[in-house]
């Protein structure tokens, strides 16, 4: 159970840093998780100081922390802006090419 439950607080964590704050039975259907862990999981990120509730026309609201949040924007960032490097180097011949081309030169030779 207690995996489930940091399993989903992660899931939790990845929605509000991409969505902002947003209202916790939007936050269950979001993740299409039960609600019950839903909300075990943001008690598990509120006892760590990541999350704020917020409370506005009897509807309760979550988002992440601002320091979170930069540092979610910071790592997202840097995910998407890490694009790896072409290859230089040439294509390796594969062994299908070697073998015609063993065969060509075996051809050409009887071919004398």
């Amino acid at each position: 159970m207690k995996e489930q439950i940091i399993d989903v607080a992660g899931k939790t964590y990845q929605f509000l840093g991409q969505n902002g704050e947003t209202e916790i039975g939007a936050l269950s259907r979001g993740l299409k998780e039960e609600k019950d862990l839903v909300l075990q999981s943001l008690g598990w990120l509120a006892r760590e100081d990541k999350i704020l509730f917020s409370q506005r026309s009897s509807k309760t609201f979550v988002a992440l922390m601002e320091a979170e949040r930069d540092a979610f924007s910071r790592i997202a960032h840097a995910i998407t802006t890490a694009a790896p490097k072409p290859d230089t180097k040439p294509a390796p011949k594969t062994a299908e090419r070697t073998v015609r081309k063993a065969a060509r030169k075996t051809t050409r030779k009887k071919a004398k």
